[in-house]
């Protein structure tokens, strides 16, 4: 059996095999918190509509405040913002894989 270079350096990296996964799920929900709020501090999300309604909704005037955006990176970030809008976050976390969705009830 012939196995790649690559294979070979993931299996032999500890850090590359989970052994507890929802102690991870579990210490991911605290960064993901702390990302929120700092988010939130930044002005970046909206406050309101995330208390309300526990959805992250980017808030356009500090993005371009803060980065002096031109039309085509506003564009994008309508482009992004759109296609996001409409998708659940239940889809997103089948669609990227992450751990967490394996211990949701459907």
């Amino acid at each position: 059996m012939n196995i790649s270079s690559y294979k070979k350096i993931k299996f032999q990296n500890k850090f590359n095999s989970i052994k507890n996964h929802q102690t991870v799920v579990g210490r991911l929900k605290t960064v993901q918190e702390i990302t929120i709020q700092s988010l939130i501090g930044y002005g970046f999300v909206n406050q309101k509509i995330y208390l309300r309604e526990n959805n992250i909704t980017l808030n356009d005037s500090a993005l371009e405040k803060k980065f002096d955006l031109d039309d085509v990176h506003k564009k994008v970030i309508t482009l992004y913002k759109e296609y996001f809008h409409f998708l659940s976050l239940r889809e997103l976390k089948q669609r990227t894989k992450i751990l967490e969705y394996r211990y949701e009830q459907p």
